[in-house]
């Protein structure tokens, strides 16, 4: 089985289609750039053409496909910047303190 370069997920905007931001949060976790449209928050979450591609239907969409396998250093290089967002971002200890800052602030809002 060969290794995953890169991985492509189109979103359109639509109450039909479910934005699967955990879907893009792996990929980052995995060090892999993200070909994605700039919908919800995926521009959180990917830097266009820093960590990854957004493009909006139809813009170019072939020829990044085709960059990106043809390009591993490029892909690996892009790669390594939503691995360290994720990393800065999503730290488990760091979203639990701001969540437990966030619930104290409220609670003392509150009995105020």
């Amino acid at each position: 089985m060969r290794p995953v370069d890169s991985m492509k997920l189109w979103s359109i905007r639509s109450p039909q289609v479910a934005n699967r931001a955990s879907t893009w949060f792996e990929l980052r976790t995995a060090a892999l750039p993200v070909v994605s449209t700039g919908i919800g928050a995926i521009p959180e979450i990917v830097e266009d053409g820093f960590s990854g591609y957004l493009l909006e239907a139809g813009d170019g969409l072939a020829q990044v496909l085709e960059l990106l396998p043809k390009d591993r250093a490029r892909a690996r290089e892009m790669g390594i910047p939503g691995r360290e967002i994720v990393e800065q971002r999503l730290d488990s200890r760091r979203t639990t303190d701001l969540l437990l800052q966030q619930v104290g602030a409220a609670a003392r809002e509150f009995i105020a």
